[in-house]
């Protein structure tokens, strides 16, 4: 029995080695892995640092391109401000030379007209006679008195009916004057308050176009100027604006798209001064931009709370901020008015729009 014993222990230790050796070899394995793993882990953190190192050096570049981008566009933009600066002075210019070619050709015109009215012989005065020559010609004329005879004597009836007739229109230039006198007041009164009509209503709505190019425009200014403050109803008005970013233009030389933001902040500056129940807007945003024609759509939207409008327009923008859209499509040559239920299905199926 003691040596069953002996080798079932014996046995027992074998395993025990077995399964010791098997434990190192395993471990060795795993230490193995383990270095693998961190060499493996080490090469990757470098690989991470490099295109940590590369990114950064691509979005400085990004950077540089994008200013560099931003930068070109200012200076397209300054040039065609400049250029369209530059074409409306050459149109002033034509039109100028026009209107001096016109005057030219009408006062000749008129030149001609009274040459032909001038007489062609034109006697030159008489020379003052000498004091013989006059009392000889006094004789001669008393003379042809002495030989008409004696004077008609209805002529005193006929001076006297001349002369009540002469007092009546005397009296009645006197009344006229009078007459004349009274309705210059009164269009003096009349004057006074036109003016002062005018402007309370010029500073409501200038107050007003301010605030609604802001609002329209996102910056910027606009405001209104009389011409002549002193004498408002000799001068015209003026419009100024200024778009965010840029110098102060007249009116007419601002871009197609700049001047239909101005004139849409005008409208709007007039409807929050007297709002009109109804409006009809003809394409008030074929020049402009993708941007800005969100802005009047989402303009025209909110205004539309209390008035209502009609807009007819091609851009998928404003399409969107409408409460019904109606659409004219041709068929056969004839054109169909059909109402669209659901404007984001009908866009979807038509080209993409090109921003600008």
């Amino acid at each position: 029995g003691m040596s069953v014993k002996l080798e079932n222990y014996s046995n027992s230790l074998q395993t025990i080695k077995t399964d010791i050796d098997n434990n190192e070899k395993e471990q060795k394995k795993q230490q193995k892995i383990l270095t693998d793993e961190s060499k493996k882990s080490r090469e990757l953190e470098k690989e991470v640092a490099i295109l940590k190192e590369r990114e950064e050096t691509e979005f400085e570049k990004l950077q540089g391109l994008r200013t560099r981008r931003d930068k070109l566009r200012d200076d397209l933009s300054n040039y065609k401000s400049k250029s369209e600066q530059r074409s409306e002075f050459g149109r002033a210019r034509e039109r100028a030379i026009d209107d001096l070619q016109l005057e030219i050709t009408t006062k000749e015109e008129k030149l001609k007209e009274a040459r032909k009215k001038v007489p062609s012989k034109i006697e030159r005065p008489e020379k003052i006679p000498v004091s013989e020559e006059l009392i000889s010609r006094k004789e001669r004329l008393e003379k042809q008195k002495g030989a008409l005879g004696y004077v008609n004597m209805l002529s005193l009836k006929h001076y006297r009916k001349e002369e009540e007739r002469f007092d009546g229109i005397k009296k009645r230039m006197k009344e006229l004057r009078a007459d004349v006198r009274r309705l210059e007041s009164l269009e003096n009164r009349i004057s006074k308050r036109k003016d002062k009509k005018f402007m309370s209503v010029f500073i409501d709505i200038n107050k007003n176009f301010q605030k609604t190019f802001k609002e329209l425009v996102g910056g910027g200014k606009a405001w209104l100027e009389l011409e002549k403050p002193d004498d408002i109803f000799k001068g015209g008005l003026q419009v100024k604006a200024r778009m965010p970013g840029k110098r102060l233009f007249p009116v007419e030389l601002l871009s197609g798209g700049e001047k239909s933001m101005v004139a849409m902040a005008f409208i709007f500056a007039i409807q929050r001064y007297e709002p009109c129940p109804f409006y009809l807007l003809d394409e008030p945003d074929q020049n402009t931009d993708g941007v800005n024609t969100e802005y009047i759509g989402k303009a025209i939207a909110l205004q539309s709370k209390v008035a209502q409008f009609i807009v007819v327009t091609l851009h998928h923008m404003a399409l969107r901020e409408s409460d019904h859209v109606i659409g004219v499509f041709m068929n056969g040559g004839v054109s169909n008015v059909r109402q669209i239920p659901d404007v984001e299905t009908f866009l979807s199926t038509l080209p993409v729009e090109v921003e600008a």
